[in-house]
């Protein structure tokens, strides 16, 4: 485990994951304000292994991490963490299966991510950028105490909409 929480836990993903992983990512209600692009099962399978086996931390790369329900350790989420090559900032993106929404595990898993990025990198502050009309996760933002920083265009390539960025900077600075 990366991270204990009494509603949710962090931990690597493993192909055991897959149906739970699957299921939520085939979710339009949940895809719907995503970045990333739906997988087949050999694909998802794959990508969860290596999840399973990469360094954690990855600087200067991206990866995900599991979010569990911290009872039954179903997958119900998972993180994007991106930590930058120098280490000066760091981005996240949170995806949750539509059943685990409104419960807190998103509110608990968010402070438990922001707290391993802290404690395994010298980030000093941490993004978030979600798509303008993802209301949910705005409202997830700013209960969590991120200001809302700035708006990027359409023009800007992201995912070619409208999108918001949150920052939570360093407690006590880096």
């Amino acid at each position: 485990m990366l991270a204990l929480g009494e509603k949710a836990n962090l931990r690597r993903l493993r192909p055991a994951d897959l149906v739970p992983f699957q299921t939520y990512r085939a979710d339009p209600d949940v895809a719907r304000y995503q970045g990333w692009t739906a997988m087949d099962d050999a694909e998802a399978c794959n990508f969860l292994a290596v999840m399973q086996q990469i360094d954690l931390p990855k600087i200067g790369g991206w990866c995900q991490i599991g979010i569990a329900d911290a009872v039954s350790d179903i997958l119900i989420g998972d993180v994007g963490v991106h930590i930058a090559q120098d280490q000066s900032e760091a981005e996240l993106g949170i995806t949750m299966a539509r059943a685990a929404q409104g419960k807190s595990q998103g509110f608990e898993a968010v402070g438990l991510i922001v707290d391993w990025v802290f404690a395994q990198s010298r980030a000093a502050k941490i993004n978030a950028i979600t798509d303008e009309r993802n209301t949910g996760a705005q409202a997830l933002l700013i209960r969590l105490g991120w200001p809302f920083v700035t708006t990027l265009g359409p023009d800007v390539e992201i995912v070619g909409r409208t999108e918001h960025v949150f920052e939570y900077a360093r407690p006590n600075g880096p």
